[in-house]
């Protein structure tokens, strides 16, 4: 892996990181633990789906996650419609906490590789994680608690050059 990191001082933190690719302002757990009890709305989920490449189902059951973009949609008609406000569908607290756990490991990835493009590239590249013969992605493995703990370990091993 060839990451180019810029000088401490000059990088944004994790937080920023994370606050940039969900639109919000973010500077501790607190923030995080706010948005995961208010839930992320369903129109920022499927902004950084779509950026982060999810794999249906990632964060939550995919009929689910259909109906409440359904709910988005209908909510989006109604307004233009009759200019009538309905509130807008969010996540629930666990849906976006899993939410925000990709978010962390995808902000993690993009310091250590400098670049958000190549870090979803490799994060979406199959390998031999479990080091049992079966080739998973790291973004599948960030999928659980224990799973993103795997991958944010192998990012700072890299960072560190312990390979």
């Amino acid at each position: 892996m060839n990451a180019v990191r810029q000088p401490q001082e000059n990088r944004p933190s994790i937080y920023a990181r994370m606050g940039q690719l969900l639109g919000t302002p973010i500077g501790s757990e607190a923030d995080l633990l706010r948005l995961t009890k208010a839930g992320i709305s369903a129109r920022r989920y499927l902004l950084l789906a779509e950026r982060l490449r999810l794999a249906p189902g990632a964060i939550g059951a995919e009929s689910t996650l259909r109906r409440r973009v359904r709910t988005l949609h209908s909510a989006a008609v109604q307004r233009r419609g009759r200019g009538k406000s309905e509130a807008e569908p969010r996540l629930t607290p666990a849906e976006s906490e899993r939410l925000l756990r990709l978010t962390r490991v995808v902000s993690e990835a993009s310091e250590l590789f400098g670049d958000e493009a190549a870090a979803l590239d490799w994060l979406n590249t199959p390998g031999d994680f479990l080091h049992d013969g079966s080739q998973v992605t790291p973004m599948r493995l960030a999928e659980t608690d224990a799973g993103a703990r795997l991958v944010e370990a192998l990012i700072q091993r890299t960072a560190h050059g312990l390979f």
